[in-house]
């Protein structure tokens, strides 16, 4: 699955924002932070409405960005995630992409969206596979779990996640949040974080 990775990203209940552009500034902000150290050259950029869109270099990659993008996003702000796997091609004179795996993005955005208005509360990313849905069935089952513990987690647990995720040691998260070390180690363990990594480095290992 180590190929260009179409996304679709939306706002979770857009209408209800106070202030859509502070709103929109503060996701873009955030998007920007998180994909730098990957030198993105298609990265996340708002389309039409609450609509984002990007293409990555791999699934892997689109995984990594995106739960980093959940972790920092800030507190009262959600986006919802759909990933594509599947050949995207560009239309012929135009800068628009075209393919199937961008129908696949758009048809795994739709699923997650239906998710979550199930008993599935939490779901905020899906993937879809414009070949055979059976392929990433064991990504989809990480991505619900994933999902899960964000959404448990409080701000300072999402922050260490984070901080963790990106490679700062246990002794600088200190540092930053003003704690112990030990207090650290026991919010990784405690929230899930450190499960979650685990998780993530795992599935890298297996692309």
């Amino acid at each position: 699955m180590d190929q260009p990775t179409p996304v679709i990203a939306d706002i979770v209940q857009s209408r209800k924002l106070p202030d859509r552009a502070a709103t929109q500034q503060a996701i873009q902000e955030a998007i920007n932070a998180v994909e730098k150290p990957f030198a993105v050259p298609a990265g996340m950029k708002p389309t039409v409405g609450d609509e984002f869109q990007a293409v990555y270099a791999s699934l892997a990659q689109a995984r990594r960005i995106l739960v980093q993008l959940k972790l920092s996003l800030p507190e009262e702000v959600e986006l919802r995630f759909g990933i594509g796997v599947g050949e995207i091609s560009q239309v012929s004179g135009t800068a628009l992409q075209d393919g199937p795996g961008w129908y696949a993005a758009r048809a795994a955005i739709e699923e997650a969206e239906s998710r979550a208005k199930s008993a599935q509360s939490w779901v905020r990313s899906w993937v879809g596979d414009a070949a055979d849905n059976s392929r990433v069935a064991d990504l989809n089952s990480s991505l619900l779990l994933e999902d899960f513990l964000l959404s448990k987690m409080k701000p300072r647990e999402r922050r260490l996640t984070l901080m963790a995720l990106q490679g700062q040691t246990q002794i600088e998260m200190a540092r930053v949040e003003k704690i112990s070390q030990s207090a650290v180690s026991q919010s990784l363990q405690r929230s899930g974080g450190a499960a979650l990594i685990a998780a993530i480095q795992l599935g890298e290992g297996e692309q």
